[in-house]
C-alpha cells in the first residue's frame, strides 16, 4: 500500500503487510527517496532479512540487494536514513529467512503471523 496524496504531502508512507519472496517492485512508480525503514518481525520464529534494490524488477535468490536490513525474531528493527537513500529507477524489495543473496527461503513466522515493512519515503 502506498498513501495516495502525493500532491499534498510531501511525505508518503510504503506499507507491505505481509513482506515475503514475493519481490514488491517499483512501488512507488517513480524515482523516490526513502528516509526511514521499519521491519517488524514481532511474529518472526527467526530472523529475517528485507532486501532492497534500486530497480524495476528483482529475482528472489538470483538479484544481489543494494541495501540488507535484519530483524531478529520477534523483534521491530528502525532504520533511519539522514539525508535518505535516493532511487533512481525504483524502491523495489522482499524479504527471505537468510542473507545470502541465493537465499530464496521465505521467512520464518509463527501461525497467521507476517513480516511487516513501513518506509517513509518522499518523490524525487
Amino acid at each position: 500500500t502506498v498513501t495516495s496524496w502525493p500532491q499534498s504531502l510531501a511525505y508518503r508512507i510504503v506499507y507491505e503487510d505481509a513482506a515475503g519472496t514475493t519481490v514488491a517492485a517499483n512501488v512507488c512508480g517513480t524515482p523516490t527517496t526513502v528516509h526511514s525503514v521499519q521491519l517488524d518481525n514481532t511474529s518472526g520464529t527467526d530472523e529475517c532479512f528485507l532486501k532492497v534494490i534500486d530497480g524495476i524488477k528483482a529475482t528472489v535468490g538470483t538479484t544481489e540487494p543494494h541495501w540488507l536490513f535484519p530483524c531478529a525474531s520477534g523483534k521491530i528493527a528502525k532504520y533511519e536514513i539522514p539525508g535518505g537513500l535516493f532511487f533512481a529507477q525504483g524502491l523495489t524489495f522482499w524479504a527471505t529467512r537468510e542473507e545470502t543473496t541465493l537465499d530464496s527461503t521465505a521467512t520464518s513466522v509463527s501461525a497467521n503471523g507476517t513480516v511487516k515493512v513501513t518506509f517513509l519515503t518522499t518523490s524525487s
